[in-house]
């Protein structure tokens, strides 16, 4: 069975951009997920994806919106194999005065396989 978390209205400080005062200051960056993975007796903890999001960014002082959506998405898919597409929305909503830019995309990846031991290591971390 697939369901997909959806983490909307993520709205971060952080350094994201090429100009000089991008590089020097912190700016508002929206974030909107949409998580897809596979429910097999596993599920996908929320706050650990909300907080992948946030670190990735924060700590990645970015030129590009794009490094930052594939750090993002790398980090994400890295951290849980029972996810099968990541749409991720990045924003930065105060660069324009008349109108917010962002990008968007879609990552999608074939089924990966769990490691025999992960469900008893997780018992094991309970």
């Amino acid at each position: 069975m697939k369901y997909t978390i959806v983490i909307e209205d993520l709205t971060l400080q952080a350094i994201i951009g090429m100009l000089d005062f991008e590089r020097e200051n912190t700016q508002s960056l929206q974030i909107k997920a949409a998580i897809t993975y596979e429910y097999n007796d596993t599920f996908l903890d929320y706050v650990k994806l909300k907080d992948i999001i946030s670190t990735t960014l924060l700590c990645g002082k970015f030129y590009l919106l794009e490094e930052a959506f594939e750090a993002v998405a790398s980090a994400i898919s890295a951290q849980f194999k029972e996810v099968i597409k990541i749409k991720l929305t990045l924003k930065k909503p105060d660069i324009l005065k008349d109108c917010v830019v962002g990008i968007k995309d879609i990552r999608q990846y074939t089924k990966r396989q769990r490691s025999k031991n992960s469900k008893e290591q997780k018992d094991k971390e309970r």
